[in-house]
């Protein structure tokens, strides 16, 4: 009887991790920031960023909203 709740037990636990882990989303509001969590890289020195916002759900589907008012470069 032992041996068949181990596997349950583990189960359970490794999925409450995962949903837990999951659960974060990612939410700034400073526009450097933003321009990295959506380009993935720093922002070019050139480039003037005015206003950012980003949000990311912590969903698994990864749903995102990005806003950035900036200077175009010439």
């Amino acid at each position: 009887m032992m041996t068949k709740r181990k596997p349950f037990v583990l189960i359970v636990t490794l999925l409450s991790f995962l949903i837990l882990i999951s659960c974060n989303d990612r939410k700034t509001f400073n526009a450097k920031d933003s321009y990295k969590f959506w380009a993935g890289t720093n922002p070019p020195t050139d480039l003037k960023l005015l206003k950012g916002q980003y949000w990311q759900s912590a969903h698994w589907s990864k749903e995102y909203i990005l806003y950035l008012s900036f200077i175009p470069t010439n």
